[in-house]
C-alpha cells in the first residue's frame, strides 16, 4: 500500500526511492543503492516498509546526528 500523497503524484517505485534519497540524505548517485531499495520492493516490501528501514539506517542516523551536532554547536543559550 502506497501513501496517498505519492499515489496522487503517481510516482513509480524508482521515483519514490529517488525522492527518499534526495529529500532525506543526498542525491542518489550510485545505481547499486537504487537497485538495492528497488529489490526490496520487488520482493514484496511496501513503501511504508522501505521508509521505515530507510529511516532506521545507519546512514540516515548519521545525517540526523550531524544536523543536531551542527545546531547544538552553534546555538547560543538564552540568559535566564
Amino acid at each position: 500500500m502506497h501513501h496517498e500523497g505519492y499515489i496522487m503524484r503517481d510516482l513509480s517505485d524508482r521515483e519514490f526511492i529517488r525522492e527518499l534519497f534526495n529529500g532525506m540524505l543526498s542525491p542518489l548517485t550510485k545505481k547499486e543503492d537504487l537497485d538495492t531499495w528497488l529489490a526490496k520492493i520487488d520482493r514484496g516490501s511496501t513503501w511504508q516498509d522501505v521508509l521505515k528501514e530507510f529511516t532506521h539506517s545507519a546512514e540516515f542516523h548519521q545525517k540526523v546526528q550531524g544536523i543536531i551536532d551542527s545546531v547544538m554547536g552553534t546555538r547560543r543559550e538564552k540568559p535566564v
